[in-house]
C-alpha cells in the first residue's frame, strides 16, 4: 500500500515471487481452483525465508473455488 491506496502487480507466478523475497507485498489474495491446467507453477514453493514472512489471515471456501489472503508478519 502507498498512503492508503493499494498497489496491484501484473505477471506471473516468477513476478509474484521477487516481489515476496524483497518483502514488498503486505497483503495478498489468490482464488484456488482444482482445475489442472498442464504442470503448471508452484506459487508458494522456493520462496526461501520468504515462506516464513507470510500466513494466512482469510480463508474462504465453496464446492468451486477457495478464496485465500495472505499477510507478511515482519512489517
Amino acid at each position: 500500500m502507498v498512503g492508503n491506496r493499494d498497489i496491484r502487480l501484473g505477471g506471473g507466478v516468477d513476478t509474484i515471487k521477487q516481489y515476496m523475497r524483497a518483502a514488498l507485498v503486505d497483503d495478498f489474495y489468490i482464488a484456488i481452483v482444482p482445475v489442472l491446467l498442464g504442470e503448471g507453477e508452484r506459487l508458494l514453493d522456493g520462496l526461501g525465508d520468504a515462506s516464513g514472512r507470510y500466513v494466512v489471515t482469510e480463508w474462504v471456501t465453496s464446492p468451486k473455488v477457495t478464496h485465500a489472503r495472505l499477510t507478511r508478519i515482519d512489517r
